[in-house]
């Protein structure tokens, strides 16, 4: 089933950050499973494929982040959010437990945290397609950087929907139960002749460090045009956009890459998980 978990936090004092936090809070969520049983373990380190969660990095609420030499200034009494997303419904039925269970005070990085609120959605893979809509046209908000692999090696640093939706239904598939899979083949062939991006705005790349290393990946917003409104496939499409917000989209989701959000341009609503 999977989960979107928002949390919400005051910082406890002032420190210095780099902007880009997906490795620290990827740290904070491992921290929080290495206790755990060893089933967990092989979910986060060992299964083929997309791992089974994803982070949303750290973030200001209500205002822009403070930097000064290239540092993000965290001052005490900020307000900040960071998030997670699950796939599979053992980790997530885990990962509720140990956080309901932990103190309030986190830690991601040097940045010292007191937990406000958490905000908690869960929807099954059955119910995100029957809730589903067909849609005309679309945007995608690219919040962190995003990037695709390629067989050799190097990133794909364009919005592509082939891509966009190669990347989300193989993950889709990889998780929903037999009776919500979609069908893969069908599906992209549809997106590869139907989907095209009609413009796009502050579309750039940007490097940060992931882990020990740092990789390039894209930001921005884009708008996407549907030639042959086919009905199946256009419901399709909206269920795959919803299951982003916890999936990420793209490589190194679980590092924070891929963060997005999306919205129904044509009814100028936003498209929500």
């Amino acid at each position: 089933m999977p989960t979107l978990i928002n949390i919400y936090a005051v910082s406890m004092g002032n420190f210095e950050i780099t902007p880009f936090t997906g490795s620290y809070v990827r740290g904070l969520f491992l921290e929080l499973f290495k206790e755990s049983k060893a089933a967990t373990s092989w979910l986060l380190h060992d299964k083929p494929g997309t791992k089974p969660y994803s982070v949303k990095p750290l973030k200001p609420i209500g205002s822009k982040m403070k930097i000064k030499n290239g540092m993000w200034i965290v001052e005490e009494g900020d307000k900040l959010m960071f998030g997670f997303g699950i796939l599979d419904d053992d980790l997530g039925d885990e990962f509720l437990k140990i956080l309901l269970s932990t103190p309030d005070e986190l830690h991601i990085g040097e940045v010292r945290l007191i937990r406000d609120k958490i905000e908690l959605t869960r929807k099954s893979y059955s119910i995100l397609l029957s809730e589903s809509s067909p849609i005309e046209y679309f945007g995608i908000e690219f919040q962190t950087p995003t990037l695709f692999g390629t067989p050799h090696g190097f990133p794909y640093l364009f919005p592509e929907p082939r891509r966009v939706f190669g990347n989300l239904v193989r993950t889709w598939n990889q998780y929903a139960p037999e009776d919500s899979m979609i069908p893969e083949e069908e599906f992209l062939r549809w997106v590869e002749e139907n989907i095209y991006v009609r413009h796009y705005k502050n579309l750039k790349t940007r490097e940060v460090k992931v882990g020990k290393f740092k990789v390039v990946g894209f930001k921005g917003k884009v708008a996407y045009v549907i030639k042959e409104k086919d009905k199946t496939n256009t419901k399709y499409l909206e269920t795959l956009l919803k299951y982003s917000a916890a999936s990420n989209i793209g490589a190194k989701t679980t590092y924070g890459l891929g963060v997005a959000r999306t919205k129904d341009l044509k009814n100028r609503k936003p498209i929500t998980f």
